[in-house]
């Protein structure tokens, strides 16, 4: 077998592996849809997912009411020195969104750094909801988090054009259901540096204080999560809410992949080392002849 028809064979095979595993976990979990489960049409439900936008920017005039009843932009929050953690939901949500509060704030009781170090943002995606509303949400909140201080914890509700960019600016894919009257939307977290950087994503529920602390920790230097990062805390946020055979099926394509362009990588640089060997002998002047 010739290095090209090898070379295409890892390839195609390396393709092979990523798809299937994308395939085996491309599918949403039933706990992370809640009472919509039942009534959902598939194209909303291709709608509500997570795209990552690490390295995109948010920008400072998305203008939103805090659960005071204040006018404030995004620019109220950036720039201040501090990371941003950015939770989108809406407050009457049915089960999944209280999901996602109670798992965070079980990671935020777990850190290691103060909670004013950082600004949490819960923004609705319903622009029916009142700041109002939020301001009773927010005092549940703070009841939950019992000894952690909520003070940099701000529930935002605001109009469909600021929350379509803002959803669109970071990834977060949702979709209105008439027939219910509620929102088909993922879970996850998005971590925002102090200058508007979107530097990782922390998708599904179950957040773990070290997995919040590691990307608290990467916005505050402003730097984008690596995909190995990234790996590590998709797995360690999969353990406990994903089936194990679906968990090392991810681990397993991903290493696969590794391997086989560690090998591309070896047969290459011997391929080159050939080459160079035949050119140095090729220039050697030939032996004279008696």
């Amino acid at each position: 077998m010739s290095l090209r028809v090898l070379i295409q064979s890892l390839l195609f095979s390396a393709s092979a592996v990523a798809l299937t595993a994308s395939l085996g976990l491309a599918q949403p979990a039933s706990m992370d849809w809640g009472s919509l489960a039942g009534t959902t049409r598939p194209t909303e439900l291709t709608k509500a997912e997570i795209t990552e936008k690490k390295g995109d920017f948010v920008p400072t005039n998305i203008g939103f009411v805090d659960d005071e009843g204040n006018n404030v932009t995004m620019g109220d929050f950036l720039g201040k020195g501090k990371p941003i953690i950015l939770q989108l939901g809406y407050f009457e949500c049915p089960m999944l969104c209280g999901t996602v509060h109670k798992d965070m704030i079980n990671a935020f009781r777990g850190l290691d750094i103060d909670m004013a170090d950082f600004y949490v943002l819960s923004v609705s995606i319903n622009p029916d909801e009142s700041w109002r509303l939020a301001n009773l949400k927010r005092r549940s909140l703070t009841e939950a988090l019992l000894d952690r201080s909520s003070e940099n914890w701000h529930l935002l509700t605001g109009k469909q054009f600021d929350i379509t960019e803002l959803t669109r600016i970071v990834g977060f894919g949702y979709a209105y259901i008439p027939e219910t009257g509620e929102y088909a939307h993922p879970a996850g977290l998005v971590f925002i540096a102090a200058d508007g950087k979107i530097t990782q994503y922390l998708g599904g529920l179950k957040y773990k204080p070290e997995e919040v602390r590691k990307a608290l920790v990467e916005a505050g230097r402003g730097s984008v999560g690596t995909p190995l990062e990234q790996l590590w805390l998709t797995c360690a946020n999969m353990v406990g809410r994903l089936s194990w055979p679906l968990v090392l099926l991810r681990v397993g394509a991903t290493l696969t992949i590794l391997t086989i362009l560690s090998f591309f990588f070896i047969m290459w640089v011997k391929m080159m080392k050939q080459k160079q060997r035949d050119r140095d002998s090729a220039g050697q002047d030939p032996l004279p002849t008696v």
